[in-house]
């Protein structure tokens, strides 16, 4: 259905028009413009870029390889606990404090086996200068072999051992003092998660102590439905924010499942974080999502400039009798505007751009 609107305009108003030296704006209709009302503003219509989008949900993810689980390397109490949930902490920053007599006889056991390697070092050395010149016997040149690398093996086992649970051994060995505390340091940066134990606790290697997670590599793990899983492709965009936020981020899709979930039928998609989300972000939130498919050329109109008959929708452009509607084929609605495809030979004409609704 085509209406045409009769402009009218008398000999009077054009000899007005001309002696006031006024001329019609090529972007906009003239205000009380006759036959078309004050409310209609015209101008050109502009085509964009619009991407297809595939929609998905999903959450804030940590990888696995910073997810952190803190225990202690020997059975020990807890003398202090430095850090409290929700604390930032530094790599190598203190968090627990521990003690147990157990950690005294390791440090004597490591001194003992210093001293023991210091006497068959120098044993082994004197029966060597003695073989040299054939005043040693072979029994006695062997046993001082054996002593030597048994002690030296015995010394490097406990300096292995004592550095693995934190033990200063080079001030150890050099001082002889015992340290009779252990402090629990962080391995990485991040935050603290949980705090598992407190203050005059036995713990045992085996138990977590507390968790730790480095959100420096937070990443979207997004969930897509069966029926779009094969138009995702590495590289592509993805807009996303959590639910009841108008806060939008970006991210790009750097991995996909190479089949879909059995269980629930979807294709998990990884995703990386532009950086201006990462601050913005916390693990464990759940977003919704948008991938960007492929951009196509569309054109827009405000919703305002169209009308609906029916499920068809109606721009209107102007012509030399007044203002003519047309078809805008392939037309949807998305964010208060009308988005649709070729303009049918219209692209150059001035369309309305508000006030369709005065035009009905």
């Amino acid at each position: 259905m085509r209406k045409l609107y009769i402009v009218s305009i008398s000999v009077f108003y054009l000899w007005v028009l001309q002696s006031c030296g006024l001329q019609e704006d090529s972007d906009h209709a003239a205000i009380g413009e006759p036959g078309i009302p004050s409310q209609v503003v015209f101008g050109p219509l502009t085509p964009r870029m619009i991407g297809d989008r595939v929609q998905a949900s999903g959450r804030v993810e940590v990888p696995p390889s910073d997810l952190i689980s803190i225990h202690s390397r020997v059975e020990a109490f807890i003398d202090r606990i430095h850090v409290l949930p929700g604390d930032k902490v530094e790599r190598g920053s203190r968090l627990f404090t521990i003690s147990h007599p157990g950690i005294l006889k390791k440090q004597r056991e490591l001194l003992e086996a210093q001293a023991e390697w210091e006497r068959s070092k120098a044993a082994y050395l004197r029966v060597s200068r003695l073989d040299s010149i054939g005043a040693s016997y072979s029994s006695e040149r062997e046993q001082a072999r054996s002593d030597h690398d048994f002690w030296k093996a015995r010394l490097e086992g406990l300096l292995a051992e004592c550095r693995s649970i934190g033990l200063d051994v080079e001030r150890i060995m050099e001082t002889k003092m015992y340290q009779d505390r252990l402090s629990i340091r962080a391995p990485s940066e991040g935050a603290i998660q949980d705090v598992m134990v407190n203050r005059g606790m036995m713990v045992s290697p085996e138990q977590t102590l507390l968790r730790l997670t480095d959100g420096r590599h937070i990443h979207l793990e997004l969930s897509v439905p069966a029926k779009d899983a094969a138009r995702v492709q590495l590289g592509q965009k993805v807009h996303f924010g959590w639910i009841g936020s108008t806060t939008r981020y970006r991210a790009e899709v750097v991995k996909m499942d190479p089949i879909l979930d059995e269980s629930t039928g979807v294709l998990r998609v990884h995703c990386h974080l532009d950086s201006a989300a990462m601050g913005e972000v916390l693990p464990g939130q759940r977003i919704l999502a948008e991938i960007e498919i492929g951009a196509k050329e569309r054109y827009a109109l405000p919703r305002s400039a169209v009308v609906k008959r029916g499920q068809e929708y109606f721009g209107f452009v102007r012509v030399v009798e007044g203002v003519e509607d047309v078809l805008l084929k392939g037309a949807e609605e998305k964010n208060e505007h009308i988005l649709f495809g070729e303009p049918g030979g219209h692209s150059d004409e001035q369309w309305v751009l508000d006030g369709a609704y005065y035009l009905e």
